[in-house]
């Protein structure tokens, strides 16, 4: 060959080769970025970065996973192939707690439980199940949560509700700034103190007079450790309140389960009175005692007047004691008067007032004793 055509051959090769560039095939195509309200979790993505996990082949036929988030067990949207059983927890703070999140059979996905308020990553796992477990639980506010992506750059994950909770360690009742007996119609306030509560959001307290409810009230307080809350009612003891016992009753709701602690009775005393108990108008039938009841706390004074001198109630009506008469008690809220008037009843159903405005007063006397005469029942005349 010639120089000039080994010359042409050289110039045509290099011609050639440099209109062809390289073209390497990439073994992982990362995944392009996410929105940052979904993002993954921060432990799992420098994981998938660094490459350190092998990428199985590509399935044309797989759809990516969407992405997509639940708060309570499985996922909102039907395409997230996420599931937690339970699906919500309630935890007695120190106790175990065990999770199973699976997903349903699907090729080229890895599962993980994150909790990022422990920093707890179970890692990856290309199993259809990942178990989180602790032996005892010493966080208050923990929210785990199940995530799954796919190499074909599709993730969806799910927030594990947790409630960890501790009874209180008491619940009192008393009085505020107030001991001893209580004044009738006076206002005071019931205290329920409840000591040590999680999570106080839960709590409702419920006050009592005896058997029935006076009133619930419920914590608006958000925090998730143990709080000291005191709630109150307010009351106006009456009469009827003497001797009543007060009591609270503290309930923890946790969704499955309901937590009841109840305080020590209150037994209360109430001041009162004097109060009259008998009518202004009486009627008696001849023979009958005279008397009317006066009640109060402390036990009230009473006295009879007739024509405002001192009078003693006889234990046998006659005709004579027809007629009114004052009732002076004296107690708590000091002297108390009432007048009553007394009517007696003849045997045949008549009725003597002593009244001296009326002029047939001593006939009608007369023939209320002649009718009970008739009927075998003496009655003497009026003198």
């Amino acid at each position: 060959m010639s120089d000039e055509r080994r010359m042409r051959t050289s110039v045509m090769l290099v011609c050639l080769l440099s209109s062809v560039s390289p073209s390497p095939v990439p073994t992982f195509t990362a995944a392009p970025s996410l929105p940052s309200q979904i993002s993954p979790p921060t432990s799992l993505a420098t994981v998938l970065s660094r490459g350190s996990l092998s990428s199985p082949s590509p399935v044309a036929t797989m759809p990516p996973i969407p992405s997509s988030t639940s708060s309570h067990g499985e996922t909102t949207d039907p395409h997230c192939p996420l599931k937690v059983t339970p699906d919500s927890v309630v935890v007695r703070f120190g106790d175990p707690v065990t999770v199973n999140c699976s997903v349903s059979k699907r090729e080229n996905v890895f599962l993980t439980w994150e909790i990022p308020q422990l920093g707890l990553n179970t890692g990856l796992t290309e199993e259809p199940f990942q178990i989180w477990m602790m032996e005892n639980v010493t966080e208050w506010d923990i929210k785990p949560m199940c995530y799954v992506t796919s190499d074909l750059g599709g993730h969806c994950y799910i927030n594990l509700s947790v409630v960890v909770y501790k009874p209180p360690d008491s619940v009192t009742l008393s009085l505020a700034n107030h001991t001893g007996p209580l004044l009738e119609m006076h206002q005071y306030s019931l205290e329920c103190l409840v000591q040590e509560v999680a999570p106080v959001g839960n709590l409702t307290v419920t006050f009592y007079r005896g058997d029935t409810e006076l009133q619930s009230v419920r914590s608006q307080n958000p925090e998730k450790m143990p709080v000291t809350e005191i709630f109150t009612v307010k009351i106006a003891p009456s009469k009827e309140d003497d001797g009543v016992e007060y009591w609270c009753e503290a309930r923890l709701d946790l969704e499955s389960k309901r937590l009841t602690v109840e305080s020590q009775k209150l037994a209360t005393e109430v001041l009162f009175g004097p109060h009259f108990l008998c009518p202004r108008k009486q009627h008696y039938k001849i023979g009958e005692q005279l008397s009317c009841e006066v009640e109060g706390n402390p036990t009230p004074s009473v006295k009879w007047l007739k024509d405002g001198q001192p009078f003693i109630p006889p234990t046998r009506l006659t005709k004579a004691h027809a007629g009114k008469y004052t009732i002076s008690a004296t107690g708590l809220r000091g002297q108390q008067n009432m007048t009553v008037e007394v009517a007696l009843q003849c045997g045949n159903g008549g009725t003597i007032i002593h009244d001296q405005t009326l002029p047939m007063t001593v006939l009608l006397l007369q023939m209320c004793t002649f009718l009970s005469n008739v009927n075998s029942a003496a009655i003497p005349f009026l003198d």
